[in-house]
Order: C-alpha cells, then structure tokens, then sequence
C-alpha cells in the first residue's frame, strides 16, 4: 500500500479515535498547573467499571455509543468499543480500544483496531524506556513511528477527550496534546500540538431534567460539563474536522450494547463497508 492510502488511514484514526493524549507526568516540568490526576480507581468509584456514553450530533439524533471498562487492581487494563453511523461518508464503524497500564498508571501497551472502512486498520503501541513505539497497518501496508516518553501519557477518544476530573477549581489550567497525523506521516514537525485546558468557570447544567452545578472545562476544540461534587463529566461537545457532537453519561444498558453488537456484527474480513444488520429490540 502506498503512502496515500496510509496517510488516509492515519487521519481517519486520528479524526477517529486517537485525536488526544494528556501529558500526566511531564506537564508539571514546565507549566504552572498540573492536570487533575485521573487514576483507574477514582475513574471505577465515579462510573463504575462499565460506562455508557451516547454521541449525538448538532441536531440531537444518536449517532453512536461508546462503553468503557476497567479491569483490574494494581495494573489495569481499559477497553473501549465506539460505535458510530451517519458520521464519516464511507459508512458506520466500529473502533476497539485498549489499553495497558502499571501500577503507577502509565501507559504500558495500547491497540486500537478500526472496522468498516473497506479494510481492517491497527495501530499497537508499546512503552520502551525512553520511547512508546506504535505500529499501524491497513491493508499490506505497514506505518511506524515512535514518541519520546517525555511526549507520551495515556490515550483516550476525540469523541470522550476526557474522564473523570476531580478536585478541580475555577482558575485551573493545564495542557493536553493533540495528535498531528501528518507530522506521523511525513516526520515533518512534532507529532503533537499543544493545547490549553482551562476550567473558565460554574454553572447549573441540566442533566436528565436534573440541574446539576457543574464546572466548566473548556479547550479550543471542547467543552465539558464536570460535576463540582463527584468530578463525574455529564457531558462534553467536541469540535471534530467532520462535524460537532455531543457525547452524554449515560446509565449502562447492556441490551442496548448487546443490541449494537449485533447490529455491526455483518463486516466480514475486512471486506468493504459495513452493511448494518436489522435487529429487534430483543436481544438473547
């Protein structure tokens, strides 16, 4: 495969899923504030080991979903499965995430793996001492690239660029980076762009037709909800190249994820796009 079709690939995953990685240990160096820390555990004792999120689009329709999971005591490990349609042109997809971490909550290992785009994209990431490796392939072509420790955190989704954030004040500020796909793929440049997080103030936000004081969490491309109480994030909008969305907390419903299964269960081998199945609402 060539470069295009790489570079392609790249994007999507980015545009996609990998649009983020938060800076936990390197940021203090050098700014004035550090990110509020987000452990497996405090993320378990806010939503659980199972979260629902619903992603809808400017005009309030579902367009996707995403469950979270966390396992584990000492290391953890997190998988994330997004589901989303009517979004990109070439059709729904479903992306796998997941991800490794030790016991200090760095990031040890992460895959990610992107169905419905006409072939079966993967990306694996591995921490060296002083790199984190990754390896995409899509199609017979393979993309690598490497990121300095000092540049790499933990990944989460451009459509949840956030967790739980708690202790969080008004007047905080901290910096997140934003993946660049194309310095990735041409080596052209820093492979991430800096960006400033700031809690910019409070306000009653209704949640369910509950008004539930929140704190304000604003980026240059997303704005979070936080409950001032529990740090649990109600609700954020996030600012993608292909659209704008909001993405919702959401009680965990596993018929609805069983539901979702099925219906994105028809892409076969990695050939062509996904054709949705038609399920009842009355999953086995």
């Amino acid at each position: 495969m060539g470069i295009k079709p790489v570079g392609i690939a790249i994007i999507l995953f980015w545009a996609a899923t990998t649009g983020w990685l938060v800076w936990k240990d390197i940021i203090p160096a050098w700014t004035a504030q550090e990110p509020p820390p987000v452990v497996a555990a405090d993320w378990i004792n806010k939503y659980g080991q199972e979260a629902q999120f619903g992603i809808f689009d400017q005009k309030g329709r579902r367009v996707g979903s995403i469950w979270t999971s966390y396992r584990g005591a000492a290391s953890t490990d997190r998988e994330d499965d997004i589901y989303v349609e009517n979004v990109l042109h070439n059709g729904p997809m479903h992306v796998r995430l997941k991800s490794q971490f030790d016991v200090q909550g760095r990031l040890d290992e992460f895959d990610a793996e992107l169905y419905g785009l006409g072939q079966l994209i993967q990306i694996h990431g591995e921490r060296f001492p002083t790199q984190f490796a990754f390896r995409m392939s899509a199609g017979t072509g393979v993309h690598k690239f490497k990121v300095h420790l000092s540049r790499a955190g933990r990944f989460s989704e451009a459509f949840r660029p956030f967790d739980s954030m708690p202790n969080i004040e008004v007047g905080q500020s901290w910096q997140m980076q934003v993946l660049n796909p194309i310095a990735m793929l041409t080596g052209v440049g820093g492979e991430f762009i800096a960006m400033l997080v700031r809690v910019t103030g409070r306000e009653d936000r209704l949640i369910d037709g509950i008004a539930r004081d929140c704190f304000v969490v604003e980026t240059a491309s997303a704005t979070a909800w936080v409950d001032a109480d529990s740090g649990v994030v109600w609700e954020q909008q996030v600012r993608l190249p292909f659209g704008r969305f909001n993405i919702r907390y959401e009680a965990f419903d596993v018929g609805l994820k069983r539901l979702t299964a099925r219906r994105f269960s028809t892409w076969e081998d990695g050939i062509g796009p996904y054709r949705l199945q038609p399920v009842t609402n009355n999953p086995p």
